[in-house]
């Protein structure tokens, strides 16, 4: 029962829900239809609707998913961000993709291509179905790798669902470990033709070894943004997320974030002020303009 409440709560502070109370009982009635509909049928797989028409496949259990059906979009701010920045003739790079939410959101902006890696098998199948269903497997390459700053292979961990990560040294874990290829960002993306690329990194922790291995595209001037997890995950590398902006900074990129509401971006100032997530932009008029130009995004019946 706190469970629930719990999920109730969420539904109605989220803000693509708290705009009405109307869209807050539209939000909370979706969630008890599927917690229905995934106990009458907790093996099948459900198409629910997201963006532009798209579709991702959920189970029971399958939190992300169905956070962007109860209230449109699960993290607002960063997807929000994608679906105004993005355009026509723009690569997305997705690194750490899960199931591919973030990729069938760039894919559902008419003319942007992807190349999504995640490196979990079970999880890498879930992507590749995910963009199967929503006729994207030829416009985003999807990899079963992780990013790292060398090529080779690491262990990763594949009992932590949304939150498996690269071992750590001397990290102790009672689940399943495995083995994977790694690639570059720089060796995997050395003949992107876009003019533009933005780069979406969550990996628990293992940024600074992406941006490592990134360092030619970061300063080629290609990267217009990249949507990074700033956390404090990366303690268990020994690194501090004030490493990561340091890192960003040297290449260029401004550290903001995004109110999709008023399309505004606000550079963050401090330490104190920073979010779970990070925007940098290395061009902030360009990526301005784009934002406040973008034609709106249908969502649950109303316009972001």
């Amino acid at each position: 029962m706190n469970a629930l409440i719990r999920l109730i709560s969420f539904i109605a502070r989220h803000p693509l829900n708290a705009t009405s109370w109307q869209a807050r009982w539209a939000g909370i009635n979706r969630m008890l239809r599927w917690q229905i509909a995934s106990r009458l049928l907790p093996e099948a797989l459900h198409a629910l609707p997201f963006v532009n028409g798209s579709r991702l496949l959920a189970t029971r259990g399958t939190v992300g998913v169905t956070g962007n059906w109860y209230c449109g979009l699960d993290e607002p701010a960063d997807m929000g961000f994608l679906l105004h920045l993005l355009r026509d003739g723009d690569h997305f790079v997705d690194v750490g993709a899960n199931v591919g939410s973030y990729s069938v959101l760039a894919c559902s902006v008419a003319g942007v291509t992807a190349s999504s890696f995640e490196p979990i098998p079970d999880t890498f199948a879930k992507l590749e179905q995910n963009l199967a269903l929503n006729g994207y497997a030829n416009t985003a390459t999807a990899r079963q790798a992780g990013v790292s700053d060398l090529p080779g292979k690491l262990r990763f961990t594949t009992a932590q669902d949304s939150m498996n990560h690269v071992l750590a040294d001397g990290e102790l874990t009672t689940g399943a470990v495995i083995e994977v290829d790694v690639v570059r960002l720089d060796d995997v993306l050395i003949e992107c033709g876009s003019k533009h690329i933005v780069i979406k990194i969550d990996v628990e922790g293992h940024e600074m070894a992406v941006l490592q291995g990134a360092g030619r595209i970061l300063g080629s001037g290609q990267v217009l943004a990249v949507l990074m997890e700033t956390n404090s995950s990366a303690a268990r590398y020994g690194i501090a997320d004030d490493a990561l902006f340091a890192a960003m900074n040297s290449h260029g990129f401004t550290p903001c974030r995004y109110d999709v509401f008023t399309r505004k971006l606000t550079v963050v100032p401090a330490v104190a002020d920073r979010e779970l997530n990070t925007i940098f932009i290395r061009d902030l008029p360009e990526a301005s303009s784009r934002l406040t130009g973008a034609m709106p995004f249908m969502l649950n019946g109303q316009s972001i």
